[in-house]
């Protein structure tokens, strides 16, 4: 019941706060978190998962106006940067329709990651979970995006020094800014957060 319930709430955003808690059942189970939520049927095919090409399929949503956006196995620091080993999507997490139309976010283009690290305090906290917008790559003034760098993978704001240049920022006061490198690819623009307290 106690699972039941968590895979419930997982699918119907509002308690978006039980991932970490998912995550640690699915890991002691020794399954996927989209195992997890969407259990095998009788057959035991799991039916968000397509075996043979290992997309994952549209499941059924909470509500008929709500959309999925994929939840990825990646970290983004909010520090000195990540690696990234694996993009293998873990499960979904439901938005209103009309709040991603409101936004202008297109689901099939963003996904939902974690923050590692601390440097993006108060606005974004260690372990929590953002939305990054992949159809927004170019950067804008005080607006925090993901952006793979020669440290990693980063969260982070953007803003413009004394000579127009571009700057990589935290909003930690206890970290200095570093100027944007060439190279530094963008990947996308926070636009939701999520946070356990």
């Amino acid at each position: 019941d106690d699972i039941n319930r968590m895979t419930y709430s997982y699918t119907t955003l509002w308690d978006v706060t039980l991932l970490p808690t998912l995550r640690g059942v699915a890991a002691e189970l020794g399954v996927t978190l989209g195992a997890l939520v969407d259990p095998p049927g009788e057959n035991g095919v799991t039916s968000g998962r397509e075996r043979q090409s290992g997309a994952i399929a549209e499941t059924r949503a909470p509500y008929d106006d709500y959309k999925p956006v994929k939840i990825l196995e990646v970290a983004s620091a909010a520090g000195s940067g990540t690696e990234v080993y694996d993009e293998t999507p873990e499960g979904f997490l439901w938005f209103r329709e009309d709040w991603l139309k409101n936004h202008s976010i297109d689901p099939g283009q963003s996904n939902i990651i974690s923050v590692r690290g601390v440097s993006m305090e108060p606005t974004l906290s260690d372990g929590c979970s953002i939305l990054v917008d992949r159809n927004r790559r170019e950067p804008h003034e005080g607006r925090i995006y993901v952006m793979r760098t020669e440290e990693g993978l980063v969260v982070k704001r953007l803003g413009l020094d004394e000579e127009g240049r571009w700057e990589i920022r935290s909003d930690n006061p206890g970290w200095e800014p570093s100027l944007m490198l060439y190279g530094t690819d963008i990947i996308g623009e926070v636009r939701w957060s999520a946070v356990t307290f």
